[in-house]
């Protein structure tokens, strides 16, 4: 077997100095000029067909009589890695996770694993994750400041989430908090709107299903419009986990998992139960979808007191978490 080689492959003319690791394929076989390469600075190793990807190649004798240079090798051209990053970043667009700011010379600091850790066990740090993403107009230093805070909060508090086994998926019900906030966000203009989302046996068990804290998708005027854009949210959500549930246990025809929602908002409940149009235009349709679920008996809306809006700490900062934090950890929910 060949020692060293040089070679250049079809798309370039630049030869490249390597040394033969293992044989790919049988003699015999169609994969019979298959090496395994590893360059000199044995940074990169690579598979390369010689019968299809390579134009020329000479033997290790030959090695010094050619201008070999040592390039390191990939399994993918540069087109291709371009296009891969492209289609993640399209990705992360259309399910709201990443926005893309024009670059002005600012340093940039990831908090991928930060959005990471509160969708997966952390709703404790929903809104500080939300906070720290929407300061672009901050200061570095108190950007860096900031982002310091959240994580010693994410190590220095803890706690376990449990999933309390429903004993079965009859007579049960999806519950809904939501809640927002009006113009909070570090723009001064932005709305934050939460949810969290329980499926609740008639036990009391609840498990907790999915949770999130994000600005809301418009600059709203008032506090209604925020706290409703919150709730369509919040249904929405509620819509795609039900459906899945209904196909997992096959409901007969006409039955359907009911969904419970839950407000702190006096005048979001008066609006919704009410036939009198509002103001704002464009807040009545929104308005308008959540009024005909109510009516076909497909949700409830009900007012608690802010004393029990468990989704309250997902808003805002300072709030207390306490309340969310024991369902999560007893899996027994508040009582309203």
């Amino acid at each position: 077997m060949l020692e060293k080689t040089v070679y250049k492959m079809k798309e370039n003319d630049t030869w490249v100095k390597a040394k033969v690791v293992s044989k790919g394929g049988k003699s015999t076989g169609k994969h019979w000029a298959y090496l395994n390469l590893r360059d000199e600075n044995e940074d990169a190793q690579v598979g390369i067909d010689f019968a299809k990807d390579v134009q020329e190649w000479r033997t290790a004798q030959d090695v010094d009589e050619v201008n070999a240079v040592v390039v390191p090798q990939s399994r993918h051209n540069e087109n291709q890695v371009k296009h891969a990053k492209q289609l993640e970043m399209d990705n992360w667009k259309s399910f709201n996770v990443y926005d893309e700011i024009p670059y002005s010379g600012q340093t940039i600091m990831s908090t991928r694993w930060l959005h990471w850790i509160v969708t997966q066990s952390r709703p404790d740090l929903c809104f500080d994750v939300l906070d720290l993403s929407t300061s672009i107009q901050l200061s570095e230093a108190k950007t860096q400041s900031k982002l310091n805070k959240v994580i010693r909060k994410a190590k220095n508090n803890s706690y376990r989430i449990q999933y309390p086994n429903l004993e079965g998926l009859k007579n049960i019900e999806l519950i809904l908090y939501t809640d927002a906030s009006y113009a909070n966000l570090s723009d001064r203009v932005s709305s934050a709107g939460g949810y969290v989302i329980f499926l609740r046996r008639q036990n009391g068990k609840n498990c907790p299903i999915s949770w999130s804290s994000k600005k809301i998708r418009r600059v709203v005027k008032s506090t209604l419009a925020a706290e409703a854009l919150s709730l369509v949210k919040g249904l929405d959500a509620c819509y795609f986990v039900r459906r899945i549930l209904q196909e997992m246990i096959k409901l007969n025809a006409g039955e359907s998992i009911p969904i419970k929602c839950f407000t702190d908002n006096k005048s979001l409940c008066q609006n919704i139960h009410s036939t009198k149009l509002i103001s704002e235009k464009r807040l009545c349709l929104d308005l308008a979808s959540i009024k005909e679920s109510v009516s076909l008996g497909d949700i409830t809306v009900t007012w608690i007191k802010t004393s029990s809006q468990i989704s309250d700490g997902l808003t805002k900062a300072g709030a207390d978490f306490y309340p969310l934090i024991k369902v999560l950890c007893t899996g027994k929910g508040p009582r309203n």
